[in-house]
């Protein structure tokens, strides 16, 4: 894929890291997608459907969306964010487990004193486990996916700075939302890596999408491209 290798040195140059992994999926669905924890240590993979359907601008345009991923370390922010959800999680485990432990050694023998304490601090335990596995199971993927929007919008304008041509993005943007292939080979738990991924519609989509709305995106590239 000469013209895929060229559009990704260039705009590595321009973004000035190294020259990331290519990688093209055999997937007739237009996307695209950036892993990294690095710069020195970057992955970009690119469908066959968006190269078959992108012009060169476009495919410059995204390209450049997934080297902003890599140059704002954006997956090093959203490991941080799973792992601190996560250790909400253990913490929430633990707290229910030992508090329900200790609530039972009164329940089984009530008895003022030692056993009395142990109970209350159980008790203390289990609605701070309560509290914990709220923020970790309720909270948690709220936040996650919020921040994973408002990188999505950094990445789509740290892009047009790359490019200076927001009009490309945009357009991008538009074709794939509107090709009736979508994305089939990519599992659940990495669907939120990819250029544009569609959670749905209505208020529960844009609570937990990973993805802002197309149309948001693509208002935001146009009003960009108006201060050009």
């Amino acid at each position: 894929q000469p013209r895929l290798h060229r559009v990704v040195e260039t705009t590595a140059i321009r973004a000035g890291i190294p020259m990331p992994k290519i990688g093209v999926i055999d997937d007739p669905a237009p996307n695209a997608f950036a892993a990294s924890l690095s710069p020195t240590n970057a992955v970009i993979g690119v469908t066959t459907g968006a190269l078959d359907l992108l012009d060169d601008s476009e495919l410059e345009a995204v390209v450049a969306h997934e080297v902003a991923h890599i140059v704002n370390q954006d997956g090093r922010v959203t490991l941080t964010t799973f792992a601190l959800v996560g250790s909400i999680a253990s913490l929430a485990g633990v707290l229910l487990v030992l508090g329900w432990a200790m609530v039972r050694t009164v329940f089984t023998e009530f008895k003022f004193g030692l056993g009395f304490i142990t109970g209350m601090l159980g008790l203390i335990m289990l609605v701070l486990g309560a509290a914990f596995a709220l923020v970790a199971f309720v909270l948690g993927p709220l936040i996650s996916s919020a921040v994973s929007r408002r990188r999505e919008f950094l990445a789509d304008a740290s892009g047009v700075e790359l490019t200076r041509f927001p009009d490309g993005l945009a357009r991008a943007l538009e074709k794939i939302e509107a090709h009736p292939v979508k994305l089939s080979t990519a599992s659940f738990e990495v669907r939120g890596l990819f250029f544009v991924n569609s959670y749905g519609e209505g208020w529960f989509a844009a609570l937990l999408g990973s993805h802002p709305p197309v149309a948001e995106r693509v208002a935001r590239l146009r009003q960009i491209g108006r201060g050009f």
